[in-house]
């Protein structure tokens, strides 16, 4: 019983109701009220840019902004070494006193200094060291050489320019 009355009611929904057919001018007046409506934007739009338009740049402009750049790329690296002159200097005189003092006892004589031949002594064999018989082979000391010689190539390679470096596409 449900379903005919569902029925009776889209029958009668159907018979009443009609499509409405726009004019044939619809299409252009709703053309003409965008128009319009985007005409006002425009125009409101104008006049706001004009009254809060940025002022003019001075004509030097172009030139004060390339000084400033220029000085700031201008500004030299000065080197300032980490061991001063001074510094330097006492250096070279110290060794050049050792250097006096070493020449002037060449007879191996005692010296006054009897606490600095204990001392210096004791450097006599820094220098003289034996090597374990596994370092001297060949295949250590090229596997010693390539592994050096690779730290130095991945040194320079992290370290270039990146003007230097090569674009893969």
């Amino acid at each position: 019983m449900m379903e005919d009355d569902n029925k009776k009611l889209d029958k009668l929904i159907r018979d009443n109701i009609e499509t409405e057919r726009p004019t044939l001018d619809f299409s252009d007046k709703i053309l003409q009220q965008i128009i319009s409506a985007e005409a006002k934007k425009e125009k409101v739009l104008g006049t706001l840019v004009q009254k809060y338009a940025l002022e003019a740049p001075s004509k030097d402009f172009t030139k004060k902004v390339m000084n400033q750049i220029l000085k700031e790329n201008s500004s030299v690296f000065v080197y300032k070494p980490v061991i001063g002159k001074k510094v330097w200097f006492s250096i070279g005189f110290v060794l050049s006193l050792m250097l006096f003092y070493g020449l002037s006892n060449l007879d191996y004589k005692q010296t006054q200094f009897g606490y600095l031949d204990k001392y210096l002594l004791k450097f006599d064999h820094i220098f003289s060291f034996q090597l374990p018989e596994g370092l001297l082979s060949p295949i250590f000391t090229l596997s010693l050489f390539t592994l050096s010689l690779f730290l130095v190539l991945d040194y320079f390679i992290q370290n270039r320019d990146s003007t230097h470096k090569i674009n893969v596409v």
